[in-house]
């Protein structure tokens, strides 16, 4: 399946217009007609358009991994783990904890790079050594 036919299938599961997501997306509605027509292949609009389909970049361009947020079948283990966090991080500085949330997005948000996950770990670790003298 072509990233025009994956952009195609995630519209209409949707039930939207090419100029729905077009408007959703910021882009024109013949960017995504030609998109979809398989005239374009690799579009400078993926992340906006992958935003807007509420589906992973990576697999809107490659078809690979997981398709949405969605695609996780039981949330209760990250729900249970985001809860961990949250009352780790309380206590600490504010900018530690903004620095900790953004390691975590970019972790969530790239979940197959394993050498992110690994400095992620690494910086988790580092605040729970000791977050007073932070």
């Amino acid at each position: 399946m072509s990233i025009g036919s994956r952009i195609r299938v995630a519209r209409t599961e949707l039930g939207w217009s090419q100029l729905r997501l077009a408007d959703e997306a910021g882009v024109t509605q013949s960017a995504i007609g030609n998109l979809e027509a398989g005239w374009r292949q690799r579009p400078r609009e993926l992340l906006a358009i992958a935003q807007a389909l509420r589906v992973r970049p990576g697999w809107l361009e490659t078809g690979q991994g997981i398709r949405s947020p969605g695609d996780v079948k039981d949330a209760r283990p990250a729900r249970t783990l985001v809860e961990q966090l949250v009352a780790f991080a309380a206590p600490l500085r504010p900018t530690l904890r903004k620095n900790l949330a953004n390691l975590l997005v970019e972790v969530v948000e790239h979940p197959e790079d394993s050498a992110l996950l690994e400095l992620t770990i690494t910086d988790i670790e580092r605040f729970a050594i000791n977050p007073a003298q932070r």
